[in-house]
C-alpha cells in the first residue's frame, strides 16, 4: 500500500473509532451469488461475492448509517494442455467488480427476540472489468448506481457484556447502472442472495 493510502485510513481510522465507541452498531460480513445480465456479461455473469458492510448510529436515531465494499468474480474455464485437458484449465474469461457504497440502515431490535430484521438503500460507485484470453480483450469502465438490500440475522451472547455473533441472510439489488464493453452500452445491475456474518456492538 502506499504512503499516502496508509495515511489516508490512519485518518478515517482516527475519525471514525470515537465515534463507534459512543454508537450503536454492527459489522457484517456477506458471502453469496451475485447475478448480472446475461446477454451483456456471458459468460461471467454468475459471480461469487464477499462484502463487508459497517452500520453505526446513536440509540435513539431513527436510522443508521451505513459504509460498504464489496467485490465479484467469475471465470470461464477452458480446457488447458493437462491430461485429457483438465489437469490443467486455461482462464479464458473473467469478469470483476469492485463496488463501495455510502447509504442508511434500519435495524429493528425486538426486545424477546435475538432476529433483527434490517433493510438499507444508498448509493454505490463500482468498477467493472471483463477479460478474455482468446480476443486479448480487456476492458474497464465504472458508474454510480443505486442500491437497496435488506434481510435478517440473529445476534447471539445477549446475556454478556461484549460484541455480539451474528448470523442471518441478506438479499440485494443494484440498480441505474450504465457502462460499456466491446462498443455495446449495458450495466453492471445485479441481484445478490448471500449469508451473512459478522459482530454487533
Amino acid at each position: 500500500m502506499k504512503p499516502h493510502a496508509l495515511v489516508i485510513c490512519a485518518l478515517l481510522a482516527g475519525t471514525i473509532a470515537p465515534a463507534l465507541t459512543r454508537a450503536e452498531g454492527n459489522v457484517n460480513f456477506t458471502l453469496g451469488l451475485r447475478e448480472l445480465d446475461d446477454d451483456f456479461w456471458h459468460p461471467v455473469d454468475d459471480q461469487l461475492s464477499l462484502g463487508v458492510n459497517v452500520d453505526w448510529g446513536r440509540p435513539g436515531w431513527p436510522v443508521r448509517l451505513s459504509v460498504g465494499l464489496h467485490f465479484s468474480e467469475d471465470e470461464e474455464l477452458g480446457p488447458g494442455p493437462g491430461l485429457f485437458g483438465f489437469l490443467a484449465p486455461v482462464v479464458e474469461a473473467e469478469g470483476s467488480i469492485k463496488e463501495v457504497s455510502v447509504g442508511a440502515e434500519k435495524v429493528w431490535i425486538p426486545r424477546d427476540s435475538t432476529a433483527r430484521p434490517y433493510i438499507g438503500a444508498g448509493l454505490g460507485y463500482l468498477k467493472a472489468r471483463i477479460r478474455e484470453a482468446r480476443t486479448g480483450l480487456d476492458e474497464r469502465d465504472d458508474s454510480l448506481g443505486y442500491y437497496l438490500h435488506g434481510g435478517v440475522f440473529w445476534a447471539t451472547g445477549q446475556d454478556r457484556p461484549g460484541p455480539l455473533l451474528n448470523y442471518g441472510f441478506e438479499i440485494r439489488l443494484l440498480a441505474g447502472t450504465d457502462i460499456e464493453f466491446r462498443g455495446v452500452k449495458g450495466d453492471a445491475d445485479y441481484v445478490q442472495v448471500g449469508f451473512l456474518f459478522g459482530v454487533g456492538w
